[in-house]
């Protein structure tokens, strides 16, 4: 049997995302992917033809996985998450230290509650795939001869 050999990965979702709880990672694809959808509107415009735009979107790509500009593109992630938790924090809600907001949010909770409950019961009794299953057997079909 043949040894398998070791390559870098060149797939930038996972050159970028370590696993699903990798929050940063998931930012930075979607900065990269932002920017190749961006670069490709671009070349979209110009009069290439399809050899040349696939050539240029994969010398992009290629560009784009250097060391230094996945660095980069990590940092940019990075940024964004802590400007977002930043404002998250600094932003001023009426209700937000409020008993106000227990009492709303108790009863959001409740209503979610009672309407998942009533759903499950309903499907439970009315389990639309039972329903079809009998709808099947009890359909005949009569074939019509010429």
């Amino acid at each position: 049997m043949a040894k398998k050999t070791s390559r870098k990965n060149t797939f930038p979702y996972a050159t970028f995302v370590k696993d699903d709880n990798d929050l940063k990672g998931i930012v930075a694809y979607s900065l990269y992917k932002k920017a190749k959808i961006e670069y490709r509107a671009k070349l979209d415009k110009e009069n290439v033809t399809s050899e040349e735009y696939d050539a240029k979107v994969s010398e992009w790509v290629k560009s784009k996985l250097l060391k230094g500009e996945i660095q980069r593109i990590n940092e940019a992630a990075e940024m964004y998450l802590k400007e977002y938790v930043d404002w998250y924090r600094e932003a001023s809600f009426p209700w937000r230290n409020s008993i106000l907001a227990s009492v709303v949010a108790s009863v959001i909770v409740t209503v979610v509650a009672i309407a998942l409950s009533v759903g499950i019961a309903c499907y439970n009794k009315f389990n639309p795939v039972e329903l079809l299953k009998t709808a099947a057997n009890n359909v005949s079909v009569e074939l019509a001869q010429d």
